[in-house]
């Protein structure tokens, strides 16, 4: 048997307290009988080991103060953890709906405005001209003038090229008056649209449609008849109560106004209204020389400040000719003057040295008679 010492220690005070059953068992319940100075250790031990609820430890106001501060951070930081989850579980979905809500309204408003007809107007620029031109009686200068309306006019002697982008041309000679109804492009779902309406009032017309992909839907009217192009250049006439329509390309859809018959003429065909109106065939290479001779018809007034100033031109160049033909002679005479003055100046030295070399003679002959 183990031998016991005289005072527990706290380990097995403790043991005891917890009701651990050990060889000091009975040893310690007799030893804390006798000795007072055990039995108060034994007494604070179990005050701190023993639950009860008279006898708990309470902590300072200071470490109470701090315990309390933690749990309530800890608290807040928990509240907000489960806010701000609960914010990023609504805000989340709610900003994706939201872009989601923009970008379709913005490609909604996007093609909406795209696809709706005569949204855009446009304009048809002057790109050439001979002689004077006029829009609504006021004279316009070429590349400088873009028009979508009005009347566009032309004196004699006087011709005129309105553009659409350079892809529609339309020539026009003198004694022309050409009203512009409109011109605008139309935007659908299957692409854009060119929307050109005209009246030629009098005089000759030559229209060309330069790409034929591009949509159109372009209108000519006159007095006798409405004339839609399909992807073509044409030429088209009217004077007093004539009109006069020559297919140079592709073809062209009649109405006439006083029957409502409507008729397509093709390429080498034309078709002429007046009293009676009647189809007819054409020879398109004619047709087109005849119009660029019109075309390129000028004003009497430039053409003889043309001839004038190649009269000037041509003066200037006998004059130019003359003075350096001159100036030439001069030249040469100056130059055949030097060379002269050079040869003489030659000879002379050739004379100098053939009159000492005698004089050098004469002397030694002298002096060889004396000695």
């Amino acid at each position: 048997m183990i031998k016991p010492c005289k005072h527990p220690d706290k380990n097995k005070l403790i043991e005891y307290i917890l009701n651990s059953r050990n060889n000091y068992t009975s040893y310690i319940s007799d030893h804390l009988k006798e000795c007072e100075e055990c039995k108060k250790l034994f007494a604070s031990l179990k005050n701190i080991l023993i639950k009860s609820e008279n006898s708990g430890l309470a902590p300072s106001n200071h470490t109470a103060d701090r315990i309390f501060n933690h749990l309530n951070k800890q608290q807040n930081i928990k509240e907000k953890s489960r806010i701000n989850s609960f914010r990023q579980m609504i805000l989340k979905p709610a900003t994706a709906s939201l872009v989601v809500l923009c970008v379709t309204g913005i490609f909604f408003v996007y093609n909406y405005f795209k696809i709706l007809p005569g949204t855009e107007k446009i304009s048809l620029s002057l790109l050439q001209n001979n002689g004077t031109i006029f829009h609504e009686n006021k004279i316009i200068k070429e590349r400088t003038f873009a028009v979508n309306s009005g009347s566009i006019t032309t004196n004699n002697n006087s011709s005129a090229t309105l553009s659409l982008n350079y892809f529609f041309n339309i020539r026009i000679v003198e004694n022309t008056e050409l009203f512009i109804q409109s011109a605008a492009q139309s935007r659908t779902k299957d692409g854009s649209v060119y929307e050109l309406n005209f009246e030629l009032k009098t005089g000759n017309i030559f229209a060309e449609w330069k790409d034929h992909k591009i949509r159109k839907n372009i209108t000519v009217k006159t007095k006798h008849a409405d004339f839609q192009p399909i992807g073509t250049g044409f030429i088209l006439s009217r004077k007093n109560n004539l009109t006069r329509l020559a297919v140079i390309e592709g073809s062209v859809r009649i109405s006439i106004k006083k029957s409502g018959d409507t008729y397509i003429i093709k390429s080498g065909e034309g078709y002429i209204i007046s009293n009676t109106s009647h189809k007819i065939r054409i020879n398109t290479e004619n047709e087109v020389r005849n119009f660029n001779t019109l075309f390129n018809k000028k004003d009497s007034s430039l053409k003889n400040a043309e001839k004038s100033g190649a009269k000037a031109q041509q003066y200037h160049k006998k004059k130019n000719n003359s003075e350096t033909n001159k100036e030439k002679n001069e030249k040469a005479i100056k130059n055949k003057a030097i060379d002269e003055m050079k040869n003489e100046k030659k000879s002379m030295q050739r004379e100098n040295r053939k009159k000492r070399k005698e004089m050098l003679k004469n002397i030694r002959s002298s002096k060889n008679s004396k000695s």
